[in-house]
């Protein structure tokens, strides 16, 4: 019975000893299976942390790459525009320079065509003031040519009445008033003669001319009627 009895108690124990240590075992299979468990958990929630994180990352990545090609195209509009406007403004201005010079040459141009054409007029007047003045010279001439032979028309003729030796006379008539000691002009020495000239010109002629700028000079010349006629016996 005792060893019965025993034998009973060492089976419980037995029993008891592996009931154990299977709860034992099941207690760590568990205790691995939980910690398992966890582990997995705990790696899928960092793997869809670092995936939601690689997303957000990748996200971001490419807004900043839209932004950077935004930026770089609003860049490469304005440097184009501010080009394009700095060609405008210079065109801009090379055109306002060759207008300016354009209008310097043209009234440079207006002022020598202007100046060609007073020096023409004022030539044509230089011309046509010698050309007149020409006229009257010989008119003047010719009129005291006229006077002259009138005057020793009348000397030689007073001088025949008179019975005097008229060939000096009739000499200095034919030579003219070309003959004597005043300036050439107009190809013709004027006559005016002198007190005291040679015998073969008719002494101390008169021209009217001689006369009136006398008279407009208020020059008092008082002649008698001998030196008027100009004889020296």
């Amino acid at each position: 019975m005792l060893d019965e009895e025993l034998a009973t108690q060492e089976r419980e124990k037995t029993r008891k000893c592996e009931l154990m240590n299977a709860r034992t075992i099941a207690k760590s299979v568990a205790q691995q299976d939980a910690t398992f468990d966890y582990t997995q958990d705990c790696k899928k929630q960092m793997n869809l942390e670092m995936a939601s994180y690689i997303a957000a990352y990748r996200e971001y990545k490419q807004k900043e790459q839209q932004l950077r090609a935004m930026e770089e195209r609003r860049t490469a509009e304005y440097t184009l525009q501010a080009n394009k406007d700095a060609d405008r403004a210079y065109r801009d201005s090379q055109k306002l320079v060759v207008q300016r010079k354009r209008e310097e040459r043209m009234v440079m141009d207006n002022a020598l065509h202007q100046q060609i054409a007073q020096k023409h007029v004022q030539e044509q007047l230089r011309m046509r003031d010698e050309a007149a003045f020409d006229q009257r010279h010989f008119k003047v001439l010719a009129q005291e040519d006229l006077e002259f032979q009138m005057y020793a028309k009348g000397v030689i003729d007073a001088a025949e009445d008179a019975n005097r030796n008229t060939i000096p006379l009739q000499r200095g008539f034919r030579q003219g008033i070309g003959l004597g000691l005043g300036p050439i002009s107009g190809g013709i020495r004027a006559n005016y003669l002198v007190p005291g000239a040679r015998h073969c010109q008719l002494p101390e002629y008169v021209n009217c001319t001689a006369c009136d700028m006398g008279r407009l000079n208020r020059i008092a010349q008082e002649q008698s009627p001998r030196t008027r006629l100009g004889f020296t016996w």
